[in-house]
Formats: C-alpha cells, structure tokens, sequence
C-alpha cells in the first residue's frame, strides 16, 4: 500500500492518495482519494499527472470533514474519475456551502459546489478492495469530523490513521469556527484516537506526520 502525500491550496491541505501495489488485468492499480484539496490549475494538474503516470484506478473519495480546504478539489474528483465523496451527515451543509466558506476566508471560488455525497457513519467499515477503512466519528472540529483508520486486506501491517484536522503532529484542530466545539475535540481525541496502539502512524490534515504513542507523550495541548 502506497501513500502519497500532496499540498494543495493556500491553506496546504494534506490530500493523500492511497493505492495497491498489485495491479489488475489492464495495468491498473486501484486507489482512493482522501480530502482533495485542489484549489488551483496546477493543483489539479499535479494530481491528476500522478494518477495518470501511476495508473492509478480512482475508486472512492473519502472526507475527513467538508471545511473548504478539504473539499475545493470534490467535483474535480467527480468530474475527473466519477467518483463522488463519502462524508458524515453532519457535515452535509457545509459540503453544499464551499462558495459561502470561501468568501469567509477572503478565497475567491468560481467552481461547482457539489450536489451529493454519499453518507458514512461512525464505527462503518468502508470496504475499498485492497484496503478497509474504519469510520471514527470525532466531532469537535467540525459535528461531522470523522478519522479513517486503514489497513490493507490480506496483511498483517498495522493500521494507519487519517487524523484530518482533528490531531496534528503536536497540535490539535482549531474549535473556533461554526460547528466546532473544545470540549468534544479533546474528549473525541481522548476516547478514540489516544486509546489506539503507540505505534500507529497518523497522517493528518496539514503538516507532517507522527504517531499516537508521540502525541500522546509530547503533545502539549492534550
């Protein structure tokens, strides 16, 4: 299982592409998207130079939450490999407000805001072929904050841990803007990610990556 790691947008989002070493019978690798960010032509183009060279096979789009760093790139996904994002209902009027959230952070925004969605709920196993995917709900940052914790099918590897901006590398996500809540962060991080193995990878939302047993030694917010 490979992951890649992009920076896009002025805010630089974290949107990953996790795909399959094997490949099918047409060359094919498959893959799925978490938060796509792509804001901009050459967001877009880097992304998809990526899938094309890599012979990638776009099979889900999964969203941490739906603040518009998140989710600029969601119709190019669509529009692109015809997939459209799962995210968690709570989330659902945010993901239909990019334009509204945009004009909050001073970010023009001419795209197509999206029109669906399909919906993920807390503890579901999202089944991705060569992969598997659990929802953990963990509002907070936003009521429809959720992590994805991934592992491969077949393999004995430990999990890994899509954090969006719920945990960072010796931060946590901000509580400030609509929906979030301080309280709900710090009790959803306590009681579904800090109860995780030490070693679990966590990547997150923005910044660089780290794992739950550093978190929760050195992580001076928690």
């Amino acid at each position: 299982m490979t992951i890649k790691t992009f920076f896009f947008n002025p805010i630089r989002v974290c949107t990953y592409v996790i795909s399959e070493s094997a490949e099918d019978s047409k060359g094919k690798h498959r893959a799925f998207i978490i938060d796509c960010g792509c804001y901009s032509d050459d967001d877009r183009r880097r992304l998809y130079d990526y899938v094309e060279s890599n012979h990638l096979n776009i099979i889900a789009h999964l969203l941490t939450h739906a603040h518009l760093d998140h989710v600029f790139g969601v119709k190019f996904v669509e529009q692109q490999w015809g997939v459209i994002p799962m995210l968690h209902t709570a989330d659902a009027l945010l993901l239909k407000h990019i334009g509204t959230q945009a004009m909050f952070f001073g970010l023009p925004f001419n795209g197509d805001e999206p029109d669906n969605f399909l919906p993920i709920d807390d503890n579901e196993i999202i089944d991705l072929g060569f992969a598997q995917a659990e929802v953990i709900h963990t509002p907070g940052h936003t009521k429809g904050g959720v992590c994805f914790k991934v592992w491969e099918q077949g393999k004995n590897n430990k999990p890994v841990l899509f954090t969006g901006d719920t945990l960072f590398e010796g931060s946590i996500g901000r509580t400030d803007l609509p929906g979030g809540n301080y309280s709900e962060l710090i009790t959803s991080i306590h009681n579904r990610l800090l109860t995780l193995d030490d070693d679990i990878e966590i990547y997150p939302g923005h910044g660089l990556t780290s794992t739950i047993g550093e978190e929760r030694r050195h992580n001076a917010y928690l």
